[in-house]
């Protein structure tokens, strides 16, 4: 498989789990973002303290998880990440973007390579760790979907989205895997 039939595959695997994930309301995305946030500084300051009795952020972090929709903002967030990244493997100020928007792996600029070759694989090499998350949080989102008496997968999308989000890993490291041939064999 050429690493344009891979990305071609990769990108079609991103766009169908971007359609087979709910989407979260602006108001929804808003206080998860806020509440979010609220519990980790909780924890941060319990971990300070003298105590560190974590009481307060052990009692609201399970209501936050319990919310209906927390699972799906969670594989939304991190899907976005792993989109932005993908697109960034052939966009050095897509790779920028991405780098701003989540500190995952640094993207250095090009001018730091030798050759354009070694920037792209280093490029998808940061993609992977994203897209790693991603499939991370469509796990916990599919499982959580599964004990639900009314879920938002039907049928057999939850086979579907994780199929997709293997898929997707598989065809990254594919599209790696020829990047690194082309490098190593191509005379520089």
């Amino acid at each position: 498989m050429s690493i344009s039939d891979s990305m071609r595959l990769l990108h079609k695997s991103l766009d169908y789990l971007d359609t087979a994930l709910p989407n979260v309301t602006p108001e929804e995305t808003s206080y998860l973002d806020r509440e979010d946030k609220a519990v980790s500084a909780l924890y941060q300051e319990e971990s300070t303290s003298k105590s560190q009795n974590h009481a307060a952020s052990t009692a609201r972090y399970p209501a936050l998880q319990n919310r209906r929709l927390y699972r799906a903002w969670m594989a939304r967030k991190a899907l976005s990440n792993a989109i932005l990244s993908v697109q960034a493997i052939n966009d050095l100020e897509g790779a920028l973007k991405t780098d701003m928007k989540n500190p995952a792996p640094t993207v250095l600029p090009s001018n730091l390579f030798r050759r354009e070759k070694a920037d792209t694989l280093y490029r998808m090499q940061s993609a992977l760790y994203n897209l790693s998350d991603a499939q991370g949080s469509l796990r916990e989102f599919i499982l959580s979907e599964a004990y639900r008496p009314q879920s938002v997968l039907t049928g057999d999308q939850p086979l579907k989205v994780a199929g997709s989000a293997y898929g997707a890993m598989n065809y990254l490291a594919q599209a790696m895997h020829c990047q690194l041939a082309h490098l190593v064999l191509d005379p520089p």
